[in-house]
C-alpha cells in the first residue's frame, strides 16, 4: 500500500487537526507493515519546520520520521480539488491519482476530511498534448473518513515473489479468488510490467476501497461508443462492462459484478468517451 501526503491540507491547520493527523499516521503505521509513504516534492523542509514550531516533541519525533521515511517524487500533473466555487492545487493529490495510491489528509477543511477527494486531473499524453478528466475521484484517509484498522486488505504473502503476469496468472486464485479474467485480460497481464503489476495487485487486494465510477449516459446511449464496453464472460454471453476504477495513469480496469463474483473485461488506457 502506498499513501501519498497531500501536502495542501497543511495550510492553515491547527494544532488539534495536526495532532488528529499524526494519530491517524500512527494507526496506519501499527496496522499496516508494508505501507510506502510518499510525499511530493513541494512538501519541503519549511513545512516540517513550521509545523514542528507547535507541536510537542513526542509528536515532533513522529512527525520528523514521517518526513524523513516518506519518498520523496515529482509530476508535471496537476490535480485541482473542487472546494465549492474555488479549486485547490495539490500536487500529493495528483501523484496519487496519476499512480491510484490514496491520500492521507489533515483535515484542515472539508473538503480534506472525506473519504474521497474530487477534482479536476490534468497529464500530458504519449503526443503531448494535455488531457483534462474533470471527474477525477480518489481515495482520501483522515481522522474523520476512514477506520483505518480496518482498511487495509492484507496482499497475499505470495505477492512479494510475483516477478512477471504469468507469475501473477498462476497464482491468481491465491491473491485474488474473487477474480474472473475475461477474453483478452490475461494476454495483457502477462505483458505487464512491473509497475503496472504492482499497480494492479495494490488495486484487486483493496478493491472495496478504491473510487469505483459508472459510465455516463452519454456512453451507454451511443452505439457507436458503447460497443467497446462489450466483453464476453466465460460463458460466451456478451455484456456490457460500464464500471470501472484507476489503475495507473490513464489506464482503467473495467468490470462487471455478478454471482458474488467479479468478472475484469478490460485493462487498458481509457475507453472512448464523447469527450475522450
Amino acid at each position: 500500500m502506498t499513501i501519498v501526503i497531500n501536502e495542501s491540507s497543511f495550510n492553515n491547520a491547527t494544532e488539534r487537526q495536526m495532532y488528529a493527523f499524526l494519530e491517524v499516521v500512527s494507526l496506519i503505521l501499527k496496522d499496516s507493515n508494508e505501507t510506502i509513504f510518499v510525499k511530493p516534492d513541494n512538501f519541503s523542509m519549511d513545512i516540517y519546520n513550521t509545523v514542528s514550531n507547535w507541536i510537542s516533541i513526542k509528536h515532533r519525533s513522529l512527525f520528523y520520521s514521517i518526513f524523513q521515511r516518506a519518498r520523496c517524487e515529482s509530476t508535471v500533473n496537476d490535480f485541482s480539488a473542487y472546494n465549492g466555487d474555488n479549486r485547490i492545487l495539490s500536487k500529493g493529490c495528483a501523484i496519487a491519482f496519476d499512480f491510484s495510491h490514496i491520500t492521507v489528509s489533515i483535515g484542515s477543511l472539508d473538503i480534506w476530511e472525506g473519504n474521497k477527494i474530487t477534482g479536476c486531473f490534468e497529464f500530458i499524453n504519449g503526443d503531448n498534448e494535455v488531457i483534462t478528466d474533470e471527474c477525477a475521484e480518489l481515495v482520501n484517509i483522515s481522522n474523520k473518513a476512514h477506520d483505518v484498522k480496518n482498511m487495509f486488505i492484507p496482499i497475499s504473502k505470495l505477492a512479494k515473489y510475483i516477478s512477471s503476469g504469468v507469475d501473477f496468472l498462476q497464482r491468481k486464485n491465491d491473491i485474488c479468488p474473487d477474480f474472473i479474467f475475461c477474453g483478452d485480460t490475461e494476454a495483457v497481464l502477462r505483458k505487464m510490467s512491473k509497475d503496472r503489476l504492482n499497480a494492479l495487485i495494490r488495486c484487486l487486494s483493496n478493491f472495496d476501497s478504491m473510487v469505483h465510477k459508472d459510465s455516463s449516459d452519454s456512453v451507454k446511449q451511443n452505439p457507436k461508443i458503447n460497443r467497446h464496453y462489450v466483453y464476453k464472460l466465460p460463458d460466451g454471453n456478451d455484456e456490457f462492462f460500464y464500471h470501472h476504477v484507476d489503475l495507473i495513469r490513464s489506464e482503467r480496469i473495467h468490470y462487471l459484478q455478478k454471482d458474488n463474483k467479479i468478472f475484469i473485461g478490460y485493462i487498458g488506457k481509457h475507453l472512448p468517451t464523447k469527450k475522450f
